[in-house]
């Protein structure tokens, strides 16, 4: 099990560039770069929610105003369907990768907790840096 420790000797004035050290394991991180990791991947998030919700109105978009065009086959028509499933396949994606960054913050935050839990001085600074928002 992982233990969350400070490095010796650290001027705490400034926590969030704090070395914390982490046993049965080898890493060793500062708050300020955990707290840069969680807001970018709260920004990736973000960004893969609304390029998902692009590609699916694309895709209804397209279905919707190409239903006959769809059917019959022509060039144009063609043109009409490739765009659809490039959308849907774009989603697909999306979608996929939301998920993974939705479960890598969530180990950061869990993460982040035991830490304020294992060195409660760290939370003051901490606190009000990392927002505490359910990215959707």
């Amino acid at each position: 099990m992982e233990k969350y420790t400070l490095k010796e000797n650290q001027n705490l004035e400034d926590k969030s560039n704090a070395i914390i050290v982490v046993t049965n394991a080898t890493r060793e991180f500062t708050l300020g770069e955990m707290n840069y990791n969680i807001n970018n991947i709260k920004k990736v998030i973000k960004e893969l929610s609304a390029n998902a919700s692009l590609q699916k109105a694309i895709a209804d978009n397209v279905l919707e105003n190409n239903k006959e065009l769809i059917e019959s086959l022509t060039d144009e028509q063609m043109h009409a369907i490739s765009m659809y499933f490039n959308a849907k396949k774009l989603l697909k994606e999306h979608s996929e990768n939301l998920k993974k960054a939705d479960e890598v913050l969530g180990l950061e935050l869990k993460d982040l907790e035991k830490i304020y839990i294992e060195i409660p001085e760290l939370k003051e600074e901490a606190s009000a840096e990392v927002i505490e928002e359910k990215v959707n």
